[in-house]
């Protein structure tokens, strides 16, 4: 007679499959959060060394720069000029004025035509203030936002709730872009101030975190170094140029023999773009971070001038930080400060934001990560 197997109890199917959910919610913590946090799961394309350099064009002369200012000067001598007379028609000698011209601004470096009246005019000039630093070669203006605001939570929601949004919001100019520049670690993540010890770095926020295997798979290119080129992308990236140009490229626009031709300087690779062509805010961004969340972002006005966003979020039970923004919210802020293009880089808790000496937005735990973004008198 075979003998009946007796049923596995209920507690026990039970125990069994919170044991398994267990370990799987473990391996993917590991491989998805730990990994990267602590540097292990860098991208095996990622070397120290570039793979290409791509140097900066020649550099702009005085005789390709514009003056400012026009000087106002007398008349030239010799000309056919009638001279002034008197009532009775007798020449009238007067003393001759001094010619006397309007102050010329510096017009040099690779903005300075564009942005000379943002600039400290004397060489080791600095001006600052709570929130603006100003030098011959850099300005920065931060403006500090904590405000209420409506915002839809999660991509399905359909009801706004009132949200607290904290966030800093720096409007730079720079002379030449080796004062906008990047610190980065090929090879394993490195702390935020590990990253910003000895770069001079004003104004600094946290990159697009290439280093891990997970994310930021496309091309990156760092202070004209190539680190990583592709033949095709999967998502959007966002080039600066050694002129100062910035563009947002999505897969179907995107061709590495083109951005080459044009000199790219830094390459990113997060995304999405923020902005449509014209400038206005993206609705309904397609992105798996589209929630409420920590952001950092960059944006582009014209050459020289940039914008950096960072934004506070809770992760903790203080509430101090605010709920962070969605990714459309975040978009017409963007395009509100006058950028032509703009770009999300990496968020939630690697999320950093520095100026001046102090620290605008970290958090506990101090994620590790592999680049910032900052602003300068390098170079």
């Amino acid at each position: 007679m075979s003998s009946v197997r007796k049923p596995m109890p209920v507690w026990a199917l039970i125990l069994i499959d919170v044991l398994l959910l267990a370990v799987f919610l473990s391996v993917f913590c590991y491989f998805h959060h730990i990994r990267e946090i602590w540097g292990i799961g860098v991208d095996p394309d990622v070397t120290a060394e570039p793979v290409m350099i791509i140097t900066k064009p020649p550099r702009r002369t005085a005789s390709d720069s514009t003056t400012l200012f026009t000087p106002i000067t007398d008349p030239a001598p010799g000309t056919d000029e009638e001279p002034s007379t008197d009532g009775s028609g007798n020449p009238v000698t007067t003393e001759k004025i001094p010619e006397v011209t309007e102050p010329t601004l510096d017009t040099s470096g690779d903005f300075g035509y564009l942005h000379a009246d943002k600039f400290a005019q004397g060489a080791g000039e600095v001006n600052r203030g709570e929130d603006y630093y100003q030098s011959h070669d850099v300005y920065i203006r931060v403006t500090a936002v904590d405000t209420k605001m409506d915002q839809l939570p999660k991509k399905a929601s359909t009801q706004k709730i009132s949200t607290r949004v904290k966030y800093y919001l720096a409007d730079i100019y720079v002379r030449n872009i080796e004062n906008f520049f990047t610190s980065y670690s090929a090879g394993k993540n490195k702390s935020f101030d590990q990253l910003l010890s000895g770069t001079g770095a004003l104004f600094a926020i946290n990159g697009d975190v290439f280093n891990t295997g997970t994310t930021s798979k496309e091309v990156i290119i760092r202070n004209g170094n190539v680190i990583r080129k592709k033949d095709y992308i999967s998502s959007d990236i966002c080039v600066l140029y050694w002129d100062g140009t910035m563009e947002t490229i999505t897969p179907d626009e995107y061709s590495w023999d083109k951005i080459a031709a044009q000199a790219p300087y830094q390459a990113w690779s997060f995304g999405p773009e923020l902005l449509n062509d014209d400038g206005s805010a993206k609705t309904k961004i397609n992105s798996n971070v589209w929630r409420l969340n920590p952001r950092a972002a960059i944006g582009y006005v014209e050459p020289g001038h940039y914008v950096l966003l960072v934004v506070d979020g809770n992760r903790d039970d203080t509430g101090d930080g605010g709920d962070g923004l969605n990714m459309d919210e975040m978009a017409k802020i963007l395009s509100d400060a006058g950028c032509k293009r703009a770009y999300n880089l990496d968020g939630g808790a690697s999320v950093y934001g520095y100026y001046d000496g102090e620290m605008l937005v970290s958090f506990e735990g101090e994620r590790t990560i592999s680049d910032i973004i900052c602003v300068g008198e390098a170079g």
